[in-house]
């Protein structure tokens, strides 16, 4: 069904349970909002449901268009074939390229230690100080190597202090002068 959300024309697909308990909004990959919900649930409470959270729901869609586009160091591009696999591949290129310079300049000794790359939803990256590991997010090489030179000193840092203490943030300070802005723009999609 064709729904309107400050003029944007979208489509809306209801699914009507017994078994649900809850109302639950997503967006599908063609960015249709999917409304699952309990079967006793009335057509009108759900249109209010959904005007009230009208600007939430458009910025829902807005990030899966972008999450659907192809992005490399900052730049969109052509569709690529395998992309998760293409951007795992450049990554691990790119961290070769820069690791030993960041590590070189680095204000503290470091341990040896390896890096792993995968796809994360909720990080950009791990420290792991048990296993001398770092996990970087395969997603960090579709935006300015500025955010993954940052991701790598928060994460170098982590050998240093294993919290966010103040301590910490001055390392991270030391070894990468404008995080201040990048974390903010990493935490606010402004990349």
């Amino acid at each position: 069904m064709e729904y309107y959300l400050k003029d944007k024309k979208v489509n809306l697909i209801i699914n009507k349970k017994l078994s649900k308990k809850n109302l639950t909004l997503t967006i599908d990959d063609d960015t249709n909002i999917v409304i699952n919900c309990n079967y006793f649930i009335t057509n009108k409470y759900i249109y209010s449901f959904i005007e009230s959270n009208q600007d939430k729901i458009l910025k829902m869609i807005s990030s899966k268009e972008k999450e659907q586009e192809y992005y490399f160091l900052g730049k969109k591009i052509d569709k690529v074939s395998n992309y998760d696999e293409f951007l795992k591949k450049n990554i691990k290129k790119y961290t070769e390229l820069i690791i030993d310079d960041i590590v070189d300049n680095f204000t503290y000794s470091l341990p040896k230690f390896s890096i792993r790359y995968r796809k994360m939803k909720t990080r950009w990256g791990v420290c792991n100080n048990t296993l001398k590991v770092i996990t970087l997010n395969t997603l960090l090489i579709k935006k300015d190597l500025k955010y993954l030179n940052y991701v790598i000193v928060h994460e170098l840092s982590h050998f240093i202090h294993q919290n966010h203490s103040k301590e910490f943030w001055n390392v991270v300070e030391e070894n990468c002068k404008d995080y201040k802005q990048i974390r903010k723009d990493l935490k606010n999609g402004n990349y």
